[in-house]
């Protein structure tokens, strides 16, 4: 099943009136390209999330508060993908210092439904990548899944 850019808007929008009704604070968003000056239209959402101790595998003894929780700021972006046809979820994840949850962090947080899609191929479940429009920013992505 393949998406149209039309399309995707429209479900945005759908997805982001949604959103407001439940307060989950997505935003549409808009990038300009400075090369060519079209326009991207994506999701976007940022919220700092609090996980326990046992979910990342870093030490991180700097945070104050309880000893087993530790802030992280989580950044999405839900892009389309014109290559193939569907929305590309990208994210990011640090800390309050500003350091970056490693790879291995993110894979260790996922829900336990998905565990064994991590053990048995990681690489092609959640991966790094570079956010094509900030060049600056290397995100992690959810590869595409297809579910019929």
């Amino acid at each position: 099943m393949s998406l149209t850019y039309k399309e995707f808007i429209d479900y945005a929008l759908d997805f982001k009136n949604h959103s407001d009704s439940i307060d989950d604070d997505w935003n549409i968003c808009e990038h300009k390209n400075p090369m060519n000056g079209s326009t991207v239209i994506y999701l976007a959402k940022k919220k700092m999330q609090t996980f326990k101790k046992t979910s990342l595998n870093s030490n991180q003894s700097e945070f104050q508060g309880e000893k087993n929780i530790y802030p992280v700021m989580c950044e999405y972006h839900i892009l389309y993908n014109s290559s193939y046809s569907c929305p590309d979820m990208f994210f990011n994840m640090w800390y309050t210092d500003g350091k970056l949850l490693s790879l291995e962090d993110i894979w260790s947080m996922v829900h336990s439904i998905f565990k064994q899609n991590i053990e048995h191929d990681k690489w092609n479940f959640i991966t790094q990548k570079v956010f094509y429009f900030l060049i600056a920013i290397s995100e992690y992505t959810l590869v595409r899944i297809h579910m019929f």
